[in-house]
């Protein structure tokens, strides 16, 4: 099992690594164009190539979007009451419990953990938290200033979005593309992955955490009451093993770092939603080998 355990989280996290040392080395690294190079390129070609060739079916994507509704919702009564509780600010630390790592950490595990097929499923997941965080997510941030549409019109301006529509058709449908296109987006989603770890690495050397005990709140809040919620509603669906698995692992991400670059941006308390970011990920790398090892304990 430890064999199998490393060999799964071994590859992303590694990749970390090389980001950290990277910059750590004093090597220039360009987020910006490194972030809309997957974006925009990548990742959709990486979504469609997977979607689009997957054997799970359309209506299991579909269920693992609608226990991603339920993680957000259940994280959000939860870190609402508890952050209220506690008198801490709702703006800057109620999003960081909300949207986790999906895309930059969940994805890769779940290629890892469950192959091809775990990864069409976990993109079920993502999708519904790029949705929610690029709209719910900024407003909380910018306290409602920006429009609501505004905000829409930036997630609907997505590859990634159509992306996950194009692969899904196909699917349904059941085409299939000439060879040079299955070779070509093959070929360009390849970059996707080991970018963004890269990319998570190069952003968390620049993050420092300001108080290490809120962040172990958001932290539990973040990953045990996301375990907690897909647990819950999983069993309650009767999910097949396998999607049961997937969503155990996505609910259970560390915090997004798109949490800090919002609050950053909107002149909310970064170096707060900064501390969130680092301990949850720094904790991840306890519990998600725990995670793993009972989602694929459920398997057997």
């Amino acid at each position: 099992m430890m064999t199998e355990l490393f060999s799964i989280l071994a590859p992303p996290f590694l990749c970390m690594v090389i980001g950290m040392a990277w910059v750590k080395g004093g090597s220039a690294f360009e987020t910006e164009f490194v972030t809309k190079l997957v974006m925009w390129v990548g990742a959709p070609c990486l979504v469609v190539y997977v979607i689009g060739r997957s054997e799970v079916a359309n209506q299991e994507i579909l269920l693992v979007s609608a226990v991603a509704l339920f993680v957000i919702l259940f994280t959000g009564i939860l870190g609402y009451i508890t952050l209220r509780a506690l008198r801490l600010d709702i703006a800057t630390y109620l999003p960081p419990v909300l949207f986790s790592n999906n895309g930059y950490l969940g994805v890769p595990v779940a290629l890892y953990a469950f192959g091809e097929s775990g990864l069409a499923l976990s993109l079920g997941f993502f999708i519904v938290f790029l949705v929610l965080q690029n709209s719910v997510g900024i407003l909380f941030y910018n306290y409602g200033n920006q429009a609501l549409s505004k905000n829409l019109t930036f997630v609907f301006r997505q590859p990634v979005f159509y992306g996950v529509l194009i692969g899904m058709g196909i699917l349904q449908m059941g085409w299939e593309w000439p060879q040079w296109t299955g070779r070509s987006l093959q070929l360009l989603s390849g970059i996707t992955i080991p970018l963004m770890m890269l990319t998570l690495g190069v952003s968390l050397i620049a993050l420092k955490p300001s108080s290490v005990w809120i962040g172990l709140l958001v932290t539990l809040l973040r990953i045990g009451g996301g375990f907690l919620g897909a647990w819950l509603i999983t069993g309650w669906m009767d999910l097949n093993p396998l999607l049961k698995a997937v969503c155990l692992v996505q609910a259970s991400m560390p915090v997004a770092v798109f949490n800090y670059l919002y609050s950053l941006k909107f002149g909310q308390d970064h170096t707060a939603v900064a501390g969130t970011v680092v301990v949850s990920t720094l904790t991840s790398i306890i519990t998600l080998p725990l995670v793993v090892a009972y989602a694929l304990s459920l398997l057997r």
